[in-house]
């Protein structure tokens, strides 16, 4: 087996069916699928089991209190067999070609360790309304600047992600999770590329940037104020961390009228 896809869900019965629908539709059909249960309240877990119980490539994993998604995350890796790891959330959609286009970029990269991708922005209100485009060759300083890769979108070397420990686990990286992941992996050496193709549908609703808020600017600052010494950085990047300090005392709902403002609003 070559592809584990690990994906976390909390309360996640209202997207679940349309995210696992499109693993299933993959071109590549030698994968297994971990789902790590995070203690959802609603009818997660029966409607997790109902697809597991037709399918033997997907397996479940039930946490017995809310963990958050890097134990979630950890949790599957460790249950995980494929030589590599991709990810998925559990309210996103992937382009069928997304696994064999990403498999076929590490035969023609084996020096790279994470290959993620461009993305299609939807939403329930807008439909697809948009596009993220990140680096096809993020540099250390692009990944410390935000422009690195689009976490639901990668596939990582098993061997390479268990080198550097996983995720981490710590209130200090909450919602800033992936952030801290591709700053360990350059770190140590590590580097990915993004293709160039939107192999992905993202989901970026009201709800997503509500979420948004002074906490978890602060974890960004954080992240970068730990890593910043063990990255190959330009000197310019030295005062950087005040960025997200900054932007963490900037009011909510300001921030959330300009991304309204920057995409959902429509042009009469």
């Amino acid at each position: 087996m070559k592809i584990s896809i690990i994906m976390g869900t909390h309360n996640g019965e209202q997207v679940l069916a349309t995210a696992i629908e499109s693993i299933q539709a993959q071109t590549i059909t030698d994968w297994q699928l971990i789902i790590c249960n995070d203690n959802s309240t609603d009818r997660t877990q029966t409607l997790l089991e109902d697809y597991a119980s037709l399918d033997p490539r997907i397996k479940l994993l039930k946490n017995n209190q809310q963990s958050g998604l890097s134990y979630a995350l950890n949790r599957c890796i460790a249950y995980s067999h494929g030589e590599f790891i991709a990810r998925m959330d559990d309210d996103d959609i992937c382009h069928p070609e997304r696994l064999a286009q990403q498999l076929a970029a590490f035969a023609q990269h084996p020096q790279v360790s994470l290959v993620g991708c461009n993305a299609t922005l939807f939403s329930e209100k807008d439909g697809n309304y948009g596009e993220r485009n990140v680096p096809q060759q993020p540099t250390a300083d692009q990944v410390f600047h935000g422009q690195n890769f689009i976490h639901p979108t990668v596939m990582i070397r098993r061997a390479d992600l268990l080198s550097v420990g996983g995720y981490t686990v710590s209130r200090h990286v909450l919602r800033a999770e992936d952030f801290d992941l591709w700053c360990k992996l350059y770190a140590h050496g590590f580097i990915g590329i993004n293709l160039p193709q939107r192999l992905f549908y993202y989901r970026e609703d009201q709800r997503n940037v509500r979420r948004r808020n002074a906490q978890q600017y602060r974890n960004v600052a954080y992240i970068m104020h730990a890593w910043q010494s063990y990255l190959p950085l330009t000197a310019k990047n030295r005062l950087y961390p005040l960025v997200p300090l900054l932007k963490s005392w900037v009011p909510t709902i300001l921030v959330q009228r300009l991304h309204y403002r920057q995409h959902f609003a429509r042009e009469e």
